[in-house]
């Protein structure tokens, strides 16, 4: 066998006997009488313990310095070293693995954890509370925005003047019968849009999650209906506008639009606000 030295702390008791704790040891406690019987005490029973673990094929950790209690010792104690023999067989830790500094360890990670729990609740409540919507709403805003401009422009098709084809302008009075159908088509187009920005501003105020969802989803797909019904029918009726409402502010506020709405809808989605 052995020796090792660990460290008691005694504490004299209202009563006149002696409380014994052992630091290495949570779990054991002594009570002795007199102040000249503490040393038997504790070493028989470190010995008993200490068997009691190694017939169960435990292990201990390397013995707590004296500095180290003695730093974390209570008003009235008093720290001591006490030698006892270690049982063959029973196997000792690490001198970096002793008590105290498992103690810190675990109560550092418990602090990181709280703080990171802490982080992921502001973040939560930042998502749920200021940002949820914000984007639905700028999205709305651009669609309304979008109407404000022509749909299309053509360049010398009517007296070697650019041409203007939107809800305020459809060309002059000269224009062929094909724009006056093209008409219809640019009016219903642009209150569906309105009626989208109007939708995704209501959304985006409410915060309704289903909501948000449903306007970002509407918003994407009349941008690309809008386009391929007013391409198709600008080909149609005068091809060389069809090149023009790719050029048009309509398209690009509508298509800014679009993609801010799906960069809403994957973020919803993804963190689960899309449900």
């Amino acid at each position: 066998m052995i020796g090792a030295k660990f460290v008691i702390v005694v504490r004299e008791r209202e009563d006149g006997l002696y409380q014994v704790r052992y630091p290495d040891f949570k779990e054991l406690v002594s009570i002795v009488d007199k102040l000249e019987n503490i040393e038997k005490v504790s070493t028989k029973m470190l010995t008993v313990h200490l068997k009691e673990i190694r017939d169960k094929n435990g292990k201990i950790a390397y013995p707590i310095s004296l500095d180290e209690v003695i730093k974390t010792k209570l008003a009235g104690e008093q720290c001591y070293e006490i030698e006892s023999e270690i049982p063959d067989g029973l196997k000792i830790g690490d001198i970096s693995t002793t008590l105290l500094n498992q103690e810190k360890v675990e109560e550092i990670a418990k602090k990181i954890g709280n703080k990171f729990d802490t982080a992921l609740s502001q973040i939560d409540d930042i998502d749920t509370t200021k940002s949820l919507g914000l984007l639905t709403s700028i999205c709305g805003i651009l669609f309304l925005v979008s109407v404000l401009f022509p749909v299309a422009s053509a360049e010398g098709i009517m007296n070697n003047q650019t041409e203007y084809f939107g809800i305020f302008k459809f060309g002059s009075a000269n224009m062929p019968i094909q724009f006056y159908e093209f008409r219809f088509y640019v009016t219903f187009m642009y209150v569906l849009t309105v009626c989208s920005g109007l939708f995704s501003l209501y959304a985006g105020t409410v915060k309704n999650k289903f909501y948000i969802k449903a306007a970002d989803i509407i918003a994407v797909l009349l941008f690309f209906i809008f386009i391929l019904v007013f391409d198709v029918e600008l080909a149609r009726c005068v091809s060389l506008i069809s090149a023009g409402v790719s050029k048009s502010y309509l398209f690009l506020f509508m298509l800014c639009g679009a993609i801010i709405a799906g960069i809403d809808l994957a973020l919803n989605i993804a963190r689960g606000e899309g449900k």
